[in-house]
């Protein structure tokens, strides 16, 4: 941990879900920070809206907690900032289209308003995947609302994944690893095959741990 605060000198460190860090790890970073004070940007993020209670059951060191909150940010929910929906939606397109080589040039009136109309429990990273889904399926130049798919929690992730010989395996394969957080027998089970077989294609395609 100490190795990353240094390189990080003069720079920014993220923790992110702060909340998920075990007991020790947070006395670890609390007494690094009161000893060294070391010269970087902290940013801690976490989607709990009970973290002081936390603190309160001694389950959260008070101390790392007043000093992360000495600026507090609140960012609402995507569902409550559907203004930000299509922008964000439209410079994930752009990210992925030059990704997986598509000349996607934008999306149809129908499949805006599937996107604004959609409540997204899964925030920014459900809008990631399903733009860029929607890039890897898209027959066209221009996303429709059929290309748009999102998951269902009753019925699962939707099954975009299935590798088929049409030129997309690898982009097919790099979403999932991309939706199972480089979980490899994860991704192998949303694409449908061995963990084995996901292995020989990944040394395959010469993906990278980035899955690029």
């Amino acid at each position: 941990m100490e190795d990353y605060f240094t390189k990080a000198e003069h720079g920014t460190v993220i923790l992110d879900h702060i909340h998920l860090l075990p007991f020790e790890m947070q006395t670890i970073i609390s007494n690094m920070l009161d000893r060294q004070r070391p010269d970087i940007r902290l940013i801690a993020t976490t989607n709990a809206a009970n973290i002081a209670e936390k603190v309160i059951k001694g389950e959260f060191r008070q101390g790392l907690y007043y000093t992360l909150r000495q600026t507090h940010i609140d960012i609402p929910p995507l569902r409550e900032c559907k203004e930000d929906i299509i922008p964000l939606a439209e410079f994930f397109l752009q990210r992925y289209s030059y990704e997986f080589s598509r000349r996607i040039k934008g999306f149809d009136a129908k499949a805006k308003k599937k996107l604004s109309l959609h409540t997204w429990p899964g925030n920014i990273r459900e809008l990631k995947h399903a733009v860029r889904f929607a890039v890897i399926e898209a027959t066209g130049d221009v996303i429709t609302s059929k290309d748009l798919d999102f998951d269902n929690p009753d019925t699962g992730p939707p099954p975009r994944f299935t590798l088929r010989d049409d030129g997309y395996e690898k982009a097919r394969i790099i979403a999932a690893l991309h939706q199972a957080d480089g979980k490899r027998q994860a991704a192998a089970d949303l694409l449908g095959i061995s963990r084995v077989t996901l292995n020989k294609k990944i040394n395959k395609y010469k993906i990278g741990t980035t899955y690029g």
